[in-house]
């Protein structure tokens, strides 16, 4: 063998028994709670908003965003005090709806999208799947919010 073949063999060599060894270690960061100011920021900003009451009711139970999202009014039971979580949303996944003659969009802005993947879906483990009890103010503003909703729907159903 060449010194040249000796040496790519031995660079090979090395490759091979590093890459058998364990992977270097990653340093996991530390996760920051918001402050209170950051939260009543976050709150002040939510009440502007149609929805506002996910992103509460995430905020003051802690859920995930995909918990707070996959609820459903069959989830919480107000008279109670209490919301089960069960399932979490999902991002959508689309794909085209043209047939033989193409959009040139890609599949989540076609006009005649189909979707591919279920909106919902239980969550991965057993101890994901809680009950959580309500504090008063949330269930004021879930109530307030159920109202709401009703009402809206109410105006959109008399069209």
């Amino acid at each position: 063998m060449s010194a040249a073949a000796n040496l790519v063999a031995s660079q090979r060599a090395r490759c091979t028994v590093r890459g058998a060894t364990s992977a270097p270690r990653l340093e996991e960061e530390d996760i920051e709670p918001f402050t209170i100011e950051e939260v009543q920021s976050l709150l002040v900003e939510a009440a502007k908003l149609r929805n506002s009451a996910p992103w509460v009711v995430a905020l003051a139970l802690g859920l995930r965003q995909g918990e707070a999202l996959g609820l459903h009014w069959e989830d919480v039971d107000l008279a109670a005090g209490y919301v089960r979580i069960r399932k979490n949303r999902l991002r959508p996944k689309y794909a085209h709806g043209c047939g033989d003659t193409p959009c040139g969009r890609k599949a989540g802005y076609c006009p005649q999208k189909q979707q591919t993947r279920r909106e919902h879906k239980s969550t991965k483990s057993r101890a994901g799947r809680r009950t959580i009890g309500l504090p008063g103010p949330l269930i004021k503003l879930l109530r307030q919010h159920q109202e709401a909703q009703e009402k809206e729907r109410a105006v959109a159903g008399a069209d």
